[in-house]
């Protein structure tokens, strides 16, 4: 809606001045396509290791039980999962209306918005591998197991390694074994978008070839980012013995982030811009603005653990309480206002070619830098013993330090005089 607005206020005068014919030549449009690519605002999700799974048995003491009969092998590779906001289109509409020779109003207007999701899937190769052998007892067995392991780190979650994702099965026969299977799965996504209004009067110094301007006024301005993070973890086991039938269960895991901050600010702006006159058509145009911006920033987020647990009799899932796991089944960080100041920097280069005398083509570079920008709020699990091999889990809420976004790319254009 602010978009539209904007858009709509610079038409209006636009179309005010080319009605008006005493204004005549004294006002200039000017809309830009900006391939504008968005940085400092990537999110990281996970890191993730994979590593071969090794074959491994420790014969127990006693004879009595399976023993260890796998480990952790070769690393294989790590993998970096972060939401990433990546160039796209955008547009940058300005007008200009001439007070006098030397002195001009002027309105500009752009707007980005970004998003990016992702998946991964850190699931197992059912029995790739099998090494048939005999145990102490004389019987022949069959060992069965993935061909990988993964391991990862949630910093929305918990800064310890965890173990994802891994397939075993020890065969005695057909109606004697055990199979034990975990998998897990990452999503996430997240958007990112913000604008900027300047309105300012400019006072120019020209010379037959060259042009000095210099600009004061306000910037409004906008920001805001959001992050939906999951994590999915599915665990299944069966055993069946010749005398007793198959006994199986499955326990299933989420966990869930959303968190977001919406900044809005509005300030006083300063600017300068220069024109180099390179032939009769042909010129060189740079534009650079500073503002300092007052506003508040809200934040909020919150952290849902959920669970899931088959029925041995029947292959249906029934929720569980996670309290009766956790501790905690949902974490709020409340919805906080606080006062911030943000800088922002503005900085255009352009090659202008006058195709008439109320025509001209434009294309060039322009960046703006946003300092000072309010990070998301992040959750943290600490997970500890409770006694008798019972865990307890706490969570705990953190913002990182305020960051730089900016705004870059190409910008291509037409500009008309009126």
């Amino acid at each position: 809606m602010k978009k539209v607005l904007a858009i709509v206020l610079v038409l209006v005068l636009g179309i005010s001045l080319v009605s008006a014919p005493a204004f005549a030549q004294k006002a200039e449009l000017s809309l830009k396509y900006w391939h504008a690519g968005v940085g400092g605002g990537d999110l990281q999700v996970g890191d993730v290791e994979a590593y071969e799974a090794e074959y491994y048995y420790d014969e127990p003491s006693g004879g009595s039980g399976i023993g260890y009969w796998f480990s952790v092998g070769e690393f294989v590779g790590a993998e970096r999962l972060a939401l990433k906001f990546r160039s796209g289109t955008s547009v940058i509409l300005s007008a200009s209306y001439h007070l006098s020779p030397t002195s001009s109003l002027g309105v500009s207007y752009w707007s980005v918005s970004r998003g990016d999701k992702l998946l991964k899937a850190l699931g197992h190769l059912d029995a790739k591998f099998q090494e048939e052998a005999v145990d102490s007892g004389g019987n022949d067995r069959i060992d069965k197991w993935s061909d990988m392991f993964y391991f990862m780190v949630l910093p929305w979650l918990t800064g310890d390694d965890m173990t994802i994702s891994s397939y075993r099965e020890r065969r005695y026969g057909e109606d004697d074994y055990r199979i034990s299977s975990t998998e897990g799965f990452i999503s996430a996504e997240g958007g990112i978008s913000m604008w900027a209004l300047d309105i300012s009067v400019a006072k120019a110094f020209c010379s037959p070839d060259r042009g000095v301007g210099f600009s004061a006024g306000i910037r409004k301005a906008d920001f805001n980012q959001n992050e939906s993070a999951s994590l999915e973890l599915l665990y299944e086991w069966k055993r069946k013995t010749p005398s007793e039938d198959e006994l199986s269960f499955a326990i299933g895991d989420s966990y869930s982030l959303d968190s977001n901050v919406t900044v809005s600010a509005i300030g006083p702006q300063l600017g300068v811009e220069g024109t180099y006159a390179l032939s009769d058509k042909l010129a060189l145009k740079a534009s650079a603005k500073a503002g300092l911006l007052f506003g508040t920033a809200k934040t909020h987020a919150n952290l849902t653990l959920d669970g899931w647990e088959s029925d041995p009799d029947t292959p249906t899932w029934f929720p569980r309480d996670p309290k009766d796991f956790y501790d905690v089944s949902y974490s709020e960080y409340p919805l906080t206002q606080d006062t911030i100041r943000i800088s922002t920097y503005d900085l255009g280069i352009d090659m202008a070619y006058r195709i008439t005398e109320q025509w001209s083509a434009e294309a060039g570079y322009y960046v703006s830098i946003w300092s000072g920008v309010p990070s998301l709020v992040q959750s943290s699990v600490d997970v500890f013993e409770t006694g008798d091999d019972d865990y307890g889990y706490e969570v705990f809420w953190e913002q990182q330090e305020a960051r730089s976004i900016f705004v870059s790319g190409l910008t291509v254009g037409l500009s008309y005089k009126f």
